[in-house]
């Protein structure tokens, strides 16, 4: 057991030679401070009306009456009634009447009493290891740092106590047994609803008093928010609820996203693919501000889509370093097919590639990191002179994407009947597309609805 020393019931003032302070002054300002005022008070209910004057000034013998705020941190300076300084007494700090667990803190911005305030790390460019009012709307202010209230007010660059654990009272409008969270948008304040960002920071037992629950965080109410959009066409600086984890897109239409918000420093973002239509990221687009913009593994556009038995899904890292959102891993979740268009295979040589949009069996592909696989059927197409040696298949049919021009070759099939019959060719890639070769290298021969090609391939993307 530790016993504390008797308080002295009045306050008295002796001038330097012991003699009482008849009409002394007793200057109360706010620790660490040269003159920002603080209240005391004459009783102890600390209520509006029963304030001390600042200065106090002492009765006939010396005496004052003064009772301090738990808690506060105060600077006392004592004068004579002419205002002769006898002495100063910088942070001297009030005991707390409710048990709790308090630290000295230095403001970074002016904190008024009975505010959420958390202790910086530097992010957000406040100075690391000065309190601020707590915000929800930035994870960096809320569910990151330490948090804490204020029980005075705290003047910018000065020190004050700070609650982190107890009971903090001197509040209203409270309602008892209710949770409250870090508020979005309106700094120091309570929330009754979790925002993004989601922190508690106590329970009410009382309309105006609050029960701490500030640290460590409630790991309940940081679960991860999860956001859906049913949002169609381009999408600039697209608007990500604070501390985003998961992305749904139920898109009916095609979604391209050019970039998101609310990034913080190692936040991650899970994109999944769930609509009926295609999502496109693009790496660093224009469209987005810079701090928002991707940063993908091609310079091409980056599809998902709703497959059988996999989900697109793109999962993307903040780095505050490089102000993007970086791709750390993308799985395209199905088989892309491409939309028909004849000016998509040509030939060579002034030869002419017949391919009607029955005859486009199949053509598709799929994303996997930089490696683009495209599969083909084109069946009863005509090859009309004068012959050349390349049937080729543009990139445009294939999602247009740009390849980085490094030959790639496969085997493909090529049937003409009434021709050459079965001929063994290969494939071969290029910037442009795709080239479909005869094995020997010798021009194609004519085909009226009878050439048939199909094969697979695997491209490296720019």
């Amino acid at each position: 057991m530790t016993g504390t020393i008797f308080p002295g019931p009045l306050f008295h003032g002796w001038d330097d030679q012991g003699a009482p302070l008849a009409g002394g002054k007793l200057y109360t300002y706010a620790a660490g401070t040269p003159s920002t005022p603080v209240t005391t008070w004459l009783n102890e209910d600390l209520a509006v009306g029963h304030e001390n004057t600042n200065p106090i000034i002492l009765d006939a013998a010396g005496r004052a009456v003064i009772y301090l705020s738990p808690g506060t941190a105060y600077k006392f300076v004592l004068t004579t009634a002419a205002g002769v300084p006898v002495w100063t007494q910088d942070h001297v700090t009030a005991g707390p009447f409710f048990n709790g667990t308090d630290i000295v803190g230095t403001a970074g911005e002016a904190l008024a009493a009975g505010k959420v305030v958390y202790l910086s790390d530097g992010s957000g460019a406040k100075v690391a290891g000065r309190w601020y009012l707590a915000d929800a709307f930035f994870g960096y202010s809320s569910t990151l740092p330490m948090i804490g209230m204020t029980q005075v007010a705290i003047a910018n660059g000065g020190t004050g106590v700070i609650r982190l654990s107890g009971t903090i009272t001197g509040l209203a409008g409270l309602v008892a047994g209710t949770t409250y969270y870090v508020n979005a948008g309106t700094p120091g304040a309570l929330s009754v609803a979790p925002p993004g960002n989601a922190r508690t920071v106590g329970v009410a037992d009382t309309t105006t008093s609050l029960v701490l629950d500030a640290n460590p965080a409630n790991l309940a109410a940081n679960a991860a928010i999860v956001q859906t959009t049913t949002l169609t066409g381009v999408q600039n600086d697209f608007a990500l609820t604070p501390n985003c984890a998961v992305l749904r897109c139920a898109n009916a239409a095609q979604l391209d996203i050019t970039g998101f918000t609310a990034g913080t420093d190692g936040q991650r973002l899970a994109v999944l693919v769930q609509g009926a239509a295609v999502v496109n990221t693009y790496h660093e687009s224009l469209g987005s501000v810079a701090a928002n913009r991707l940063f993908n593994f091609t310079t091409s556009a980056t599809p998902g889509t709703s497959g059988a038995s996999l989900v697109g899904r793109f999962d993307y890292i903040y780095v505050a370093a490089n102000a993007r959102w970086v791709l750390d891993a993308h799985e395209q979740g199905d088989w892309l097919a491409s939309p028909y268009a004849l000016a998509n295979f040509t030939g060579s040589g002034g030869m002419t590639w017949g391919v009607g949009a029955g005859d486009m069996t199949t053509l598709r592909y799929w994303l996997r990191g930089r490696r683009l696989s495209v599969a083909f059927s084109l069946d009863l197409t005509s090859i009309t002179a004068p012959f050349g040696t390349d049937l080729n298949i543009l990139s445009a049919a294939f999602g247009g994407y740009t390849l980085t021009g490094v030959q790639f070759n496969a085997f493909c099939y090529a049937n003409i009947p009434g021709g050459a019959g079965v001929v063994p060719a290969f494939i071969q890639s290029n910037a442009a597309g795709l080239r479909l070769l005869k094995q020997d290298l010798t021009a194609w021969t004519v085909a009226v609805n009878t050439a048939t090609l199909y094969g697979q391939i695997e491209l490296e993307l720019a």
